[in-house]
């Protein structure tokens, strides 16, 4: 592993202008999962808000695209509960309440905790290698100043392993579509401060010390504190 750590601050650091940038300086305009990406992330950053219009002109001059991209990219959006569109209005960041929210937090809270109990049953050797090398990627980034956005991500990929070794591909597409929206958007915000971080490094390597010994209730109850952790800092913060 690299020695110096990326803080990740051209992550959450760049301008939109920047990001404008970067797109014009492109052979080719972005695809539209690449826009939806972008606007996650600035809904995630709060530069875009919950009402807030999105306008289809306005965007496709932002991102150097044609309208038709756009639109595909806003009705992905809006698969995912993140927009709304309206006949007549056109598109909105979704004014998702606190309640709707959490209830996606919870669906996928239980969806991981049932990919959890079940990995702990079919974990490989080579899988729970897998697990740990991340999990001490996770630790190294927990004490410094790495965009939160960033470790969230490192904590996604932890998941998708335990996904994998849980061998249900059914039970991670639920939790994959449940996951897309705001659960995701949110994320981030249980990671903002070291020791948020320290304790979820401490839960994961609880959670691969029961995938393991193959106790599932253990690996069970963990990948619902993972989730309780992250949901308790969401609500402390507020959204």
């Amino acid at each position: 592993m690299n020695n110096q750590i990326n803080t990740g601050q051209s992550d959450e650091g760049r301008s939109r202008n920047a990001i404008q940038a970067d797109r014009q300086n492109r052979d080719s305009p972005p695809t539209p999962a690449e826009i939806v990406q972008d606007l996650l992330q600035q809904i995630q950053m709060r530069r875009l808000y919950p009402g807030e219009r999105l306008k289809e002109q306005e965007l496709a001059a932002q991102y150097n695209a044609s309208r038709a991209r756009v639109r595909e990219a806003l009705r992905l959006l809006e698969s995912k509960g993140v927009v709304v569109i309206e006949p007549m209005r056109g598109a909105s960041v979704s004014p998702m309440s606190s309640e709707a929210i959490f209830e996606s937090v919870e669906i996928a809270t239980s969806l991981f905790a049932a990919a959890a109990q079940r990995a702990s049953k079919r974990i490989t050797v080579d899988e729970l290698l897998e697990l740990g090398k991340r999990i001490e990627e996770l630790d190294a980034l927990a004490g410094t100043s790495v965009a939160p956005d960033r470790f969230f991500r490192v904590t996604l990929r932890l998941g998708q392993l335990v996904l994998d070794a849980a061998n249900a591909p059914r039970l991670a597409s639920l939790l994959a579509d449940v996951r897309a929206g705001w659960p995701n958007i949110l994320g981030a915000t249980g990671f903002t401060t070291p020791p948020l971080r320290r304790r979820a490094v401490r839960n994961w390597r609880v959670l691969h010390a029961a995938l393991a010994s193959g106790n599932g209730r253990k690996a069970q109850s963990m990948a619902i504190q993972l989730h309780d952790d992250v949901r308790a800092e969401v609500e402390r913060v507020g959204w």
